[in-house]
C-alpha cells in the first residue's frame, strides 16, 4: 500500500523504521564514504531487508541506469500543485500520532 503522495520519490528509510523524506536532485552524489547517490525508488525496493542508503553509489549508478527506466524522465512535462499533496501528507503525519 502507497502511503505517500505520488510526488515523494526520495525517501530514507532508517534501521528505527523511521521517515525522512528528502527534497534533493535526483542522481546527486552527495559527499558521504562509498560516494552514495540520491536515487529514485520503486516502492518495493523499500522493503528489501539489503537496502539502505548506500545501496546506490557511484560505482553502480550507471549499471542501474541502464536497467532500469528512469522515473525523472518526464518530470518538467507535468505540471502539479503541491497543496493537494500537502494536504494529504499533513493527514497522513496526523493519523499517524
Amino acid at each position: 500500500m502507497n502511503y505517500f503522495p505520488d510526488w515523494i520519490k526520495t525517501i530514507n528509510v532508517d534501521v528505527k523504521k523511521k521517515i525522512r523524506i528528502y527534497k534533493n536532485s535526483p542522481y546527486a552524489l552527495r559527499a558521504r564514504k562509498g560516494a552514495p547517490v540520491a536515487t529514485p525508488i520503486d516502492w518495493n525496493e523499500i522493503g528489501k531487508k539489503d537496502f539502505n542508503t548506500q545501496t546506490f553509489h557511484y560505482k553502480n549508478i550507471f549499471r542501474r541506469l541502464s536497467s532500469k527506466k528512469d522515473p525523472w524522465e518526464n518530470f518538467n512535462e507535468k505540471k502539479n500543485n503541491l497543496k493537494k499533496a500537502r494536504k494529504q501528507l499533513d493527514e497522513m503525519m496526523e493519523k499517524q500520532k
